[in-house]
């Protein structure tokens, strides 16, 4: 047996644990058998450069390991897998994806109940005693090793689609679990979690995985790692652009997101275009005196009077002012607030002519 796996450590912690139950020369007989179906043989052919020459026998340990799981362990197997290897994954983020994918029968056609708290207890536990889900000492968060995510989705057979479903799953648990991602007081909590959204947003493009690109960038602006910021904003205003168009309501949030972020490193110039843009879409789609585009309105006011144009910043500031006291009136908070806006721009260009 050491032979055929050429000594790989994972392979052979398989092998050990299916001793358990069968002999060495049934357990050496399986990995022959496994090893020579095609798909798995193709993807030892991928792995050859990783694993050596003994790369079929390693796959077929995975194969063989697997080959003995219910549909539950086969599920949470299945979206570990579509998480960061190697990563400590959240227990609530997995439980809450298999409730998703159980609920709509994504995995096992023919299991259509949702995975109750015992049945995913259970699941866990076959997965760990088999080795196929470690976790660090003192965590009850499971990771699961790089070279076994490469190799479910193909052990597994899963469809392209059903991969999609997967990662859509995760992707709405964990837009869950970063609601609050501009709380720098919640972010100690969040870490495993903005690991997973970080992989999640890179292997998956789609409109779903859109919000947690924003949430990311909430994330770091908020902490004041405002390269990584732009970086992820910039990403996911692209993937707006071109999912979903200029002038999605997302479009034009992951746009003002990043303006806020370009603000705050310095670049005026880049902030400014980002609103302009903004501004011009939301009084086209949405009118004048939305408060979306007043708050628009208002921000382009600040970058302008930052820029030194203080008349064409002055100017705006009024106009947000007249409109929220036709709208909220005298005393709405909004409208203290612009007007206390406008008159520290009345102070400014005062001192400006003096």
């Amino acid at each position: 047996l050491v032979t055929e796996l050429g000594g790989h450590a994972l392979a052979l912690t398989l092998v050990g644990e299916q001793l358990r139950q069968q002999t060495h020369a049934r357990v050496l007989a399986d990995i022959r058998s496994s090893g020579a179906v095609p798909r798995l043989e193709q993807l030892a052919k991928s792995l050859r450069s990783t694993l050596g020459e003994r790369a079929r026998g390693i796959v077929a340990t995975f194969d063989i390991s697997i080959a003995h799981l219910d549909d539950s362990a086969r599920t949470l197997l299945a979206l570990a897998s579509v998480c960061l290897p190697g990563e400590p994954i959240p227990r609530d983020l997995l439980e809450g994806a298999v409730q998703r994918v159980a609920h709509g029968a994504e995995i096992a056609a023919d299991n259509d109940e949702v995975i109750g708290a015992d049945r995913f207890s259970n699941a866990m536990r076959h997965l760990q005693d088999a080795s196929l889900l470690s976790f660090r000492q003192g965590s009850d968060m499971p990771m699961l090793h790089g070279l076994l995510a490469q190799a479910i989705p193909v052990v597994l057979a899963l469809s392209a689609e059903r991969t999609q479903a997967l990662q859509a799953a995760c992707v709405a648990v964990v837009r869950v679990r970063l609601s609050n991602a501009g709380d720098v007081r919640q972010h100690a909590a969040m870490r495993s979690a903005i690991s997973h959204a970080r992989h999640l947003f890179a292997n998956g493009d789609t409109e779903e995985s859109i919000h947690i690109g924003l949430r990311i960038g909430e994330y770091e602006r908020s902490a004041g790692r405002f390269a990584l910021a732009a970086a992820i904003e910039t990403a996911a205003l692209d993937r707006c652009r071109r999912i979903l168009g200029d002038e999605h309501r997302d479009t034009l949030t992951s746009m003002n997101n990043l303006a806020s972020t370009l603000w705050t490193q310095g670049d005026l110039t880049g902030a400014r275009g980002l609103e302009e843009q903004v501004l011009a879409a939301r009084r086209r789609i949405l009118g004048e005196e939305h408060p979306d585009t007043l708050t628009s309105m208002n921000n382009l006011a600040g970058t302008l009077w930052k820029q030194g144009e203080l008349s064409g910043a002055y100017a705006l500031q009024e106009q947000v002012l007249a409109a929220y006291r036709r709208i909220l009136g005298e005393e709405h908070f909004d409208t203290i607030t612009a007007r206390s806006n406008l008159d520290a721009m009345r102070a400014g260009l005062d001192e400006a002519a003096a």
